[in-house]
């Protein structure tokens, strides 16, 4: 065998090798973009709904709260009315969160805990029906007692079993929130990788289709500055 053919053949050898590490790459990535997609419909199928739905039952029954207190202040009827429409429209919105929380809900820790917050509001609507009716019906000093004395230990465990929902599906939305991000680093390296390793099999292939000094000194040069780019990418990838 010639000098010449063995170094074809090693030239060849060499673009091949390169060839399958660049081919496995190129599966590797596509299985990290599948996880990428994967981590994504997580937090838009899954944790945010949840999350929002959580979030909007804290916020309505909040509201719903305050407008309790304001009817302790206001004396107009027709202002009364208004502050009794806004505390049924509020509990009935709040209501259609619970629905769809008990609906989506997963696993024995969501069920439980969805249980127990359902539990405890319907201890505590029970006072609130009772609050309005005594305000609707004139009995303010007997309104008063009701929402600041019977209803103040139920509407605490309601609000604190509340909570504990929200703390729980925030908490899901934040792993969720960082199994994207871990993935989207995932394959932005290989994306980078592939870039890297895409332009040295070109200059493999140049070189073994057109051997020249020049070729070859171009791509022992680039060799080197591989793995330096590498790390490199890793490097402000990890930092950015």
């Amino acid at each position: 065998m010639s000098i010449g053919n063995s170094v074809s053949s090693r030239i060849l050898a060499a673009f091949a090798a390169v060839i399958v590490v660049l081919g496995a790459a190129i599966v590797f990535s596509l299985l990290r973009l599948s996880d990428f997609n994967k981590a994504v419909s997580s937090v838009v199928d899954q944790s945010l709904p949840k999350f929002e739905s959580a979030d909007g039952w804290s916020s309505y029954t909040i509201q719903s709260a305050v407008h309790m207190r304001n009817l302790l202040l206001v004396t107009d009827p027709a202002k009364v009315a208004d502050e009794i429409a806004a505390i049924k429209q509020l509990t009935q919105t709040g209501s259609e969160y619970m629905v769809i929380l008990q609906t989506v809900a997963r696993g024995d820790d969501e069920k439980t805990l969805i249980q127990a917050v359902s539990s405890a509001r319907a201890n505590y609507m029970l006072l609130q029906d009772q609050f309005l009716k005594q305000v609707a019906d004139g009995k303010l000093a007997e309104a008063r007692e009701t929402l600041l004395t019977s209803a103040s230990g139920p509407e605490l465990a309601y609000v604190a079993e509340l909570t504990q929902v929200s703390d729980l599906f925030k908490a899901q939305l934040r792993a969720h929130a960082e199994s994207v991000a871990a993935s989207h680093r995932h394959a932005r390296m290989l994306i980078v990788s592939m870039a890297l390793g895409a332009v040295f099999v070109y200059g493999a292939w140049h070189l073994y289709r057109k051997p020249s000094r020049g070729a070859a000194i171009k791509l022992y040069l680039y060799s080197l500055a591989y793995l330096a780019l590498l790390f490199g990418a890793m490097v402000l990838d990890v930092k950015l």
